[in-house]
């Protein structure tokens, strides 16, 4: 790809001495290749520069709206989520008495969410219960039950992403939203745990990496204790966020600042030993059979740093 890369970068910078090829049809196809290839190693700065790049261009082209980049109308696709159907349904999920169905309870009866994320996130508990049918199963899921599930991963990842636009007010520059803090911790601890857990975005790929970071910089705007001590179902949300974030292995830069801000929400908790926070975990994005031995081991991890915290 490096190769393929330098190549596109001597062919651009080639066409870019000429006016009337800096903005032909090879030069768009080279740049989204060029950002594609930053954003898959996780080079956002360069992705960035990239993008600018492109934007120049379709300025050079009249803009957005210039009749040369439209070949044809442009109309609006609508998309509707269907329901489970119901025999994949009574085959899949859990029964209604099974533990299982608390999952994302708290999360669904928050306070402090928008009806939309709540939405968003009922339809992740159905995920949850396709991927662990999938585990539990001898036979696991059917190719028909397989193509829902992938459908609905896609879904989802395109409604978390695209919803703030819709609901929230837009602050500043054009794609600058006001995201109430804990809302926005909640939506990207959601996308953070599809992302590793349906949709498989290695750790260290651009993808897996900018979702870790976003998921970490909205902690960071969630102050623990200051300027007040937040309530404890706010703390056990902001747990639980930091547990997804620390999950994939291959996070190294931000493990250490998510192992300290869990410790830091348990002091504030008073929590004592694993089975105390695993308790509190049941009702968010948890699944005890699944995820007790990996946030077990993050827990303990968590608890032999040490923690420093600022006098005021």
């Amino acid at each position: 790809m490096y190769l393929m890369k330098a190549q596109a970068i001597r062919e651009m910078n080639a066409k870019m001495q000429n006016p009337e090829t800096a903005a032909d049809e090879s030069a768009f196809e080279m740049s989204l290749f060029l950002i594609t290839a930053a954003v898959t190693v996780g080079f956002f700065t360069e992705a960035q520069i990239h993008f600018d790049g492109l934007k120049k261009m379709v300025d050079y082209r009249g803009g957005v709206t210039a009749p040369n980049l439209e070949a044809t109308p442009t109309l609006a696709v609508t998309w509707e989520t269907q329901p489970t159907p119901r025999r994949m349904a009574d085959r899949v999920f859990p029964p209604s008495r099974s533990p299982l169905r608390i999952v994302t309870s708290k999360l669904r009866n928050s306070p402090y969410l928008s009806d939309t994320l709540k939405v968003a996130i009922d339809k992740t508990r159905e995920m949850i219960f396709f991927e662990n049918f999938n585990r539990e199963d001898r036979v696991g899921l059917t190719s028909e039950e397989l193509e829902l599930f992938r459908l609905r991963v896609h879904e989802l990842e395109h409604e978390l992403l695209d919803y703030p636009y819709r609901i929230f007010s837009k602050t500043g520059t054009e794609f600058d939203l006001n995201i109430p803090p804990v809302e926005n911790v909640a939506r990207l601890a959601t996308l953070c745990y599809i992302g590793y857990n349906c949709v498989v975005a290695p750790p260290n790929s651009g993808v897996g990496r900018a979702i870790t970071t976003h998921t970490k910089l909205a902690l960071e705007r969630c102050s623990p204790d200051k300027p007040t001590r937040l309530a404890d179902d706010l703390l056990d949300m902001l747990a639980w966020a930091a547990f997804v974030g620390v999950q994939p292995e291959g996070v190294q830069l931000e493990r250490p600042w998510f192992l300290h801000r869990l410790k830091h929400i348990s002091m504030l908790r008073g929590w004592k030993d694993w089975n105390e926070v695993e308790e509190v975990m049941r009702g968010y994005i948890y699944v005890p059979s699944f995820h007790a031995p990996i946030w077990k081991r993050i827990w303990r991890d968590a608890m032999s740093m040490w923690i420093v915290t600022e006098e005021d």
